[in-house]
């Protein structure tokens, strides 16, 4: 349930290319994941962005997120 309102949540902004690697630790309250972002939007713009997305819909938890760029053609 949680991979999906996450998922949701991030895949709604169109330089989220793509969502991968999660884990969620409901002991330690974490949630980890890879995010895949366009070169629309500076990486740590971009980070920051979802990582206030995700604490508002799980406020206790601590959010980890990798991202990698586009580099396809």
């Amino acid at each position: 349930m949680m991979y999906n309102t996450v998922q949701k949540t991030i895949m709604s902004y169109d330089w989220i290319l793509q969502m991968h690697g999660f884990y969620v630790d409901t002991d330690k309250k974490e949630i980890i994941f890879d995010i895949i972002m366009s070169f629309e939007i500076e990486t740590n713009e971009g980070i920051s962005i979802i990582e206030k997305e995700i604490e508002k819909l799980y406020p206790d938890y601590k959010i980890t997120i990798v991202a990698d760029v586009d580099v396809s053609d």
